[in-house]
């Protein structure tokens, strides 16, 4: 992704958040699309986002949301035994797995202990049919069989997907265009 954002012409830089910014660095976004629930630590990543966002700046997540059919399935299958969606689903065996499983009620108060706004909150589409079956054989450790049998399924609920809770949440903080402290009475 990097290479084709850079091809692009796009300033890109590659490596860790917040670690990549430069000193006094100031945004007027930052986005974590499907980032956020790998973080080793939330609240730093937050502290970190109200740094570096310019005053009245926007902070843009979007995560699974574990209130969603694919986890509820998943943790219900764990607990007759089938573990494998379950483990599927927090990437584990990944590269980067996730650390963290979150609703967008959670996120936002965890965003609003940072201080931050919410200001837009949506669901995402679960599955996109498009891409499904490459991010399926991503897990080298899934059988052909085993991913072909999950792409059936998957495509086969697509038109019921909608009528269910979210699997992906969106949620869009503000950072306060002044500090508190700043419009506040000593």
């Amino acid at each position: 992704m990097a290479r084709l954002a850079a091809h692009s012409g796009c300033e890109v830089r590659t490596g860790l958040f917040p670690a990549v910014l430069r000193e006094g660095e100031r945004f007027d976004a930052i986005t974590f699309n499907d980032v956020f629930e790998h973080l080793p630590d939330v609240s730093a990543a937050l502290r970190s986002c109200m740094d570096a966002l310019a005053p009245g700046g926007l902070l843009a997540i979007n995560l699974p949301d574990a209130r969603g059919p694919f986890y509820r399935a998943a943790r219900l299958l764990a607990r007759a035994g089938i573990r494998g969606p379950l483990e599927r689903l927090w990437q584990n065996r990944f590269p980067s797995p996730h650390l963290a499983y979150f609703t967008a009620p959670l996120l936002r108060r965890l965003a609003a202990r940072h201080g931050f706004h919410p200001i837009y909150g949506s669901a995402l589409p679960s599955v996109a049919v498009r891409g499904l079956w490459p991010r399926l054989r991503y897990d080298r450790n899934a059988s052909l069989l085993a991913s072909a049998v999950v792409f059936t399924g998957t495509c086969a609920l697509v038109p019921l997907l909608p009528l269910l809770p979210p699997d992906i949440s969106l949620e869009v903080f503000r950072k306060p265009a002044t500090s508190p402290s700043a419009t506040s009475p000593r």
